[in-house]
């Protein structure tokens, strides 16, 4: 065994409605995957918004669950990837690191003017 069989990526996928974390080995083989879903909240038509602890609890929890799975410790991940939707915003309390509200996603239909339109529509909630 070579010191790189024992050198594993730990991948975040944040999704809209699940979180998942894949545990990859030194090869790009998938060793475990865990996912979870976590509440919609719909306030407003086009309008989505979730609970960031939510959102973190659950990565955290398959985070921890792909790496039980992978029957490794986290000692020997090496090396961490992250993805998300980009149409979410949250933010946080610089002092305490907790979120001030929901994140917020806008659920814009495809096409460019629908798009602005329900931007447009949300843009009081963009200052």
């Amino acid at each position: 065994m070579t010191p790189t069989d024992r050198c594993f990526i730990l991948s975040f996928d944040q999704g809209t409605t699940s979180s998942r974390a894949i545990v990859f080995d030194h090869t790009g083989t998938v060793i475990s995957l865990a996912q979870q879903e976590f509440p919609q909240l719909y306030p407003a038509p086009g309008l989505v918004e979730h609970d960031p602890e939510a959102i973190w609890s659950s990565q955290l929890a398959v985070a921890r669950a792909a790496i039980s799975q992978a029957g490794i410790s986290a000692a020997v991940i090496t090396a961490i990837g992250i993805t998300n939707q980009r149409e979410t915003t949250v933010v946080w309390e610089k002092q305490t690191g907790r979120p001030v509200y929901m994140s917020r996603t806008i659920a814009a239909p495809s096409n460019n003017k629908s798009r602005m339109n329900t931007l447009n529509t949300f843009k009081w909630m963009m200052v």
